[in-house]
């Protein structure tokens, strides 16, 4: 048995997802790795019946709509909080998330691994980092590497991250459930964070540049949606964030009681639009990609439901 293992976390939502699944464990299996799978979907046999173990985990949902959802978009300049925002953290995100990377640690300790490669099903195998952090963690000066980044919020990259079971403090990965989501939510729901500042806070820590990886994750849950829209109130004006998620121009317009707008909104980019005065403005049609969104804002359900749900919060 080798001593280092490569174990996969993954919620396999559709046939993108499930083809770069097959494609990680393909590398693995080609390159001679040992490897194990921890899920909180359902996934094939194909895909484990070569592992060292294979944990299905039921009760660990990604998602889950809830009145309490808080999705975000963030830069220097501001941030905004919206369930109408694709990318982000919910509680019952983050528990699932980090349920699965605490699983994989225990249970490779059990089977009598050394170390742990932690990557996440959409991540390229990236047999050159692999090596080198066994090299680094072989010399028992540091229990775990790491890939910093610049965000508060995300203060690591969750997809990879390699583990010396031998000097690891492994009592926090046996942390209770109501324990585990109250730390969560002290980390403003951020698994990375819960991950660095809680699991690992205590560690020995080699820091690599999470530029060095050279690649993102394969599969975005935001990129499943084309465009984000979010009606926000700020300082008595109704405005409009947008954001495209695609590699392509998005036409759109917009049209009010009070004016029209139409606009192409480019690539990867996001932009802010002031539609008016709030109390000027008595409806909202915005139509897109051939799809078409009506905000009737003399309804009060509407009004509390897209616009006062939603927050920005400039730095």
């Amino acid at each position: 048995m080798n001593n280092s293992i490569v174990v996969i976390g993954c919620h396999i939502i559709n046939n993108q997802a499930n083809y770069l699944l097959s494609s990680l464990v393909n590398d693995i299996i080609n390159n001679n790795l040992d490897y194990g799978i921890v899920a909180n979907s359902k996934i094939s046999d194909i895909h484990y019946k070569k592992s060292k173990f294979f944990l299905f985990d039921s009760e660990n949902y990604k998602f889950e709509e809830t009145k309490s959802s808080e999705f975000w978009f963030e830069n220097d300049e501001f941030k905004i909080e919206s369930p109408f925002l694709y990318y982000g953290s919910i509680p019952n995100y983050s528990f699932g998330a980090t349920s699965l990377f605490i699983n994989s640690v225990i249970l490779a300790k059990k089977y009598g691994y050394r170390f742990l490669h932690w990557l996440e099903y959409d991540s390229d195998l990236n047999l050159y980092e692999i090596n080198n952090n066994t090299e680094i963690l072989s010399k028992n000066e540091h229990s775990c590497v790491l890939y910093g980044t610049n965000s508060e919020e995300h203060p690591i990259a969750g997809s990879f991250i390699s583990l010396n079971l031998d000097l690891i403090d492994i009592t926090k990965f046996y942390t209770n459930t109501n324990q585990r989501i109250k730390i969560l939510n002290q980390c403003d729901n951020s698994g990375e964070k819960f991950t660095h500042n809680y699991l690992l806070g205590t560690e020995n820590i080699f820091y690599k540049d999470v530029n060095v990886l050279g690649t993102k994750n394969n599969f975005n849950q935001a990129l499943q949606n084309k465009i984000e829209f979010v009606f926000l109130e700020e300082e008595n004006e109704l405005k409009l964030f947008l954001k495209n998620n695609t590699n392509d121009c998005i036409d759109y317009s917009i049209s009010t009681n009070v004016n029209k707008i139409k606009n192409t909104l480019q690539p990867l980019h996001w932009t802010f639009i002031t539609l008016g005065e709030l109390y000027e403005i008595n409806h909202i049609y915005f139509k897109f990609d051939n799809k078409q969104f009506y905000l009737n804002l003399n309804n009060d359900e509407d009004v509390k439901k897209y616009i006062k749900s939603n927050f920005i919060y400039r730095k």
